[in-house]
């Protein structure tokens, strides 16, 4: 799914991937738990990777019912 969204990730297997994702996702929340990075940084990191969450879902089709979204159509 990710790689409809995403292309350049059809190179890497789904496995690792998802360890990456999870690794992405557990290293950012202990960034924003402790005081290790400044918040600009942090909230900057949490930026980037919400709006990577984002961007799948509203390049991925089958994330939402048709007519929902303003995303104008390709053609």
């Amino acid at each position: 799914m990710a790689a409809v969204a995403y292309p350049f990730l059809r190179s890497i297997p789904p496995q690792r991937f998802v360890r990456l994702v999870c690794a992405g996702e557990l290293a950012l929340g202990t960034a924003l738990l402790l005081p290790v990075l400044p918040n600009v940084v942090a909230g900057a990191a949490l930026t980037t990777f919400s709006a990577g969450l984002l961007g799948l879902y509203f390049r991925t089709p089958e994330m939402r019912e048709e007519g929902t979204c303003a995303r104008p159509r390709r053609a």
